[in-house]
């Protein structure tokens, strides 16, 4: 007995394609959702082809990532809120809750590989993994100190950015603290390796070339991707979400709405 089959168009995806379709060719009739920019949007996208770029690239379609003078002002910012929050509600509850955040950043020892082994089919949760080990077990990081990086850097996105909503706010400090981070963990490793060097012979010579094996050392160096950056900032904002300290860095922020800082 011979059995046929008949494949039936999926008409489901069909529709959704055409969906798609539809609000795309919708979507490019409005302007950029950046203030001041009248290019079209590009897609089912709320920006430009230009800030839609810069908000893959860095996070955010219209911030940098602070540099020099800049991310020391966001540290010392940082510290400020800390001593208010202190006064506000005890050294003892903010030293406590920061505490219990730090014990939660954790990381096996065993995921601190050699960069050379850091493969593009691991998933970006694992790579963020292996920063996040090299950090704490390779360099020694004290934890609490990325739990102030995040919440300053919390704080530093808020001032900043009052236009967009919270899911470019949090995808722009998630890459600043990854980025960060990983600048700390500096993932690299020295190693010996025996390395082959033909030298050419003279003319004169009876062999053509003349082979020397060597030891030399190599230096591996992992530079994570962008996306490694927002995982792991993401899996640090989880930590302190669930800590409740995000909503101690608002607090301080309306606090500064209502005395003018903002």
């Amino acid at each position: 007995m011979t059995i046929f089959w008949t494949v039936e168009p999926d008409s489901s995806r069909a529709k959704a394609r055409l969906n798609i379709k539809a609000q795309q060719a919708q979507n490019e009739t409005l302007k950029c959702g950046v203030p001041g920019c009248e290019a079209g949007r590009r897609g089912i996208s709320n920006f430009c082809k230009t800030h839609q770029h810069f908000h893959q690239d860095r996070g955010h379609p219209v911030l940098r990532m602070p540099r020099g003078e800049e991310r020391r002002w966001m540290l010392a910012e940082g510290e400020r809120m800390l001593a208010w929050l202190r006064e506000k509600h005890g050294p003892s509850s903010v030293d406590g809750w920061l505490r219990a955040a730090a014990r939660r950043i954790t990381a096996s020892p065993s995921m601190a590989i050699p960069p050379r082994k850091i493969d593009r089919r691991m998933t970006q949760r694992t790579r963020a993994e292996v920063v996040l080990a090299w950090f704490l077990h390779k360099r020694r990081g004290d934890p609490l100190e990325v739990i102030k990086l995040y919440l300053a850097a919390e704080l530093y996105t808020r001032r900043k950015d009052r236009v967009f909503g919270p899911r470019v706010r949090n995808g722009f400090t998630n890459r600043v603290v990854g980025q960060l981070v990983a600048g700390w963990a500096k993932v690299e490793q020295e190693r010996e390796v025996y390395q082959v060097r033909v030298e050419k012979m003279p003319s004169w010579a009876n062999q053509e070339f003349r082979r020397y094996e060597e030891l030399v050392k190599v230096k591996d160096t992992y530079k994570p991707q962008t996306s490694v950056y927002k995982m792991l900032g993401k899996m640090i904002r989880v930590t302190l979400r669930n800590e409740m300290l995000l909503s101690s860095v608002k607090e301080y922020y309306d606090h500064l709405f209502v005395k003018g800082e903002v």
